[in-house]
């Protein structure tokens, strides 16, 4: 078992602020991300979510495709302490009509061949809707994140393939920070009704996290990897300080004693980095029933 505690965390974090030479600069970041997971061998993973400003001058050929169609809202070039050689990025996606929707999950089960035999999943989570306006019936996708291998200049081998849904509604799903609408009870509802495998435990514990409507719901997530693995994945923001409470007591029922800790030792950290703006947080749980927690900042 590997063990972290605050101290450790500090050190860490700033052995990686100091070797990504773009990360020290503020102007640079846009989200700092920490997760944690119950697996007693893993360390914690530090991420930078470089701006799109800084991210645009480094897109990849493989989103160009995107570009020309005026998809790319935002886009984020990350680097992290797990996956080390490749290359990862998230892309916001805007223009989200349904002919272009339609092109993006045509595009991804090409370049992510591996996502083919999820395709009964991916048309579950497609029922999730942000916006009653006809032509956005698939706009819920916003945001999509990628792990890619670029073993040659002519050789690509996807990794992972990261799809992000936005759960509120929208009167203008090209606008999704204005004129929107959250009900966490609703949404806690519309998840389920998706009988998604895997999906039902998350919201258990998401909901018991949120019970008394602590924090707003954000996204739900499923990430697909090439060696078969799944993990499902809950986003919330304007969140309380009663949140970690809860956390810990649901973690405690599903004796993740290991993440227990790893979550006070992180409250103990964060207390000190008030720079640091506590963003969002996503609780996640995998195909092999391995709960983790990610803190973005």
């Amino acid at each position: 078992m590997i063990q972290i505690n605050d101290d450790d965390l500090e050190q860490k974090y700033c052995e990686f602020r100091n070797k990504y030479f773009e990360a020290k600069n503020d102007e640079n970041v846009e989200y700092f991300g920490l997760n944690f997971a119950e697996d007693q061998d893993s360390e914690p993973i530090y991420k930078v979510y470089y701006t799109t400003k800084k991210s645009r001058a480094t897109i990849p050929n493989l989103l160009k495709v995107l570009e020309k169609r005026n998809m790319i809202r935002a886009i984020n070039k990350i680097d992290d302490t797990i996956n080390k050689g490749c290359v990862r990025y998230e892309v916001g996606l805007g223009n989200r009509t349904n002919l272009n929707m339609e092109f993006i999950y045509n595009w991804i089960f090409e370049q992510f061949s591996f996502v083919q035999s999820r395709k009964i999943e991916i048309e579950k989570f497609c029922n999730l809707k942000c916006s009653n306006l006809k032509d956005y019936r698939y706009a819920a996708l916003y945001y999509i994140g990628m792990i890619i291998d670029f073993c040659s200049p002519c050789q690509v081998n996807p990794k992972a393939i990261k799809l992000h849904y936005l759960l509120r509604e929208c009167k203008n799903p090209e606008k999704i920070g204005k004129d929107f609408l959250v009900d966490n009870v609703h949404i806690f509802e519309q998840l389920n009704e998706l009988q998604i495998y895997g999906l039902h435990q998350l919201v258990y514990a998401v909901s018991k996290m949120l019970h008394n409507n602590e924090a707003e719901l954000w996204m739900v997530a499923v990430d697909y990897y090439n060696n078969d693995v799944t993990k499902y994945k809950i986003y919330f923001k304007k969140f309380s300080e009663s949140v970690y409470e809860n956390m810990i007591a649901v973690f405690r029922e599903f004796d993740c004693i290991y993440l227990v800790t790893q979550v006070e030792n992180y409250i103990k950290w964060i207390s000190f980095h008030p720079e640091l703006e506590r963003y969002g947080i996503a609780i996640c749980l995998d195909s092999n029933n391995k709960w983790s927690v990610n803190f973005y900042h």
